[in-house]
């Protein structure tokens, strides 16, 4: 299960999650499952937080390829907010991804988004899996 973030103004993509006043940002991945494959269906909710408030959010669902998208306009004043995004898959849970984001002038460094990563069985659960389809016919 995973959730890609791309973060993408009038001027193109942007990597450094500092953004001016007022621009309008298009936030847009894809939702995918175990397999890697996109995950049509799934239900994805994009927060914005200010502090502990939540100023915005909306809802969607994937597509048939997985992918969703959303439309932010960042506001007036200089503030540091965070970009919350949660995926709720049909069968197997959630991801969430939080990414922290300025507006304006802010020369503090921003911390590194966070996001959750596989369990530590998934990987040795599908190398197990694996094995015993492609062995099973050899024995």
């Amino acid at each position: 299960m995973a959730l890609t973030v791309n973060l993408k103004t009038q001027s193109g993509l942007n990597y450094s999650r500092k953004f001016n006043p007022g621009d309008g940002v298009s936030i847009y991945g894809k939702a995918t499952g175990i397999l890697g494959l996109g995950e049509p269906g799934t239900h994805v909710r994009f927060s914005v937080l200010s502090g502990s408030s939540t100023i915005y959010f909306k809802e969607t669902y994937t597509d048939i390829w997985g992918d969703y998208s959303f439309y932010y306009t960042m506001p007036l004043n200089n503030a540091k907010l965070d970009f919350v995004l949660i995926a709720s898959y049909s069968v197997y849970g959630q991801d969430q991804v939080k990414i922290p984001v300025a507006v304006g002038y802010k020369p503090d460094p921003l911390p590194l988004p966070e996001g959750e990563g596989l369990p530590w069985w998934v990987l040795p659960s599908i190398l197990l899996i694996g094995t015993y389809v492609v062995l099973k016919d050899k024995l």
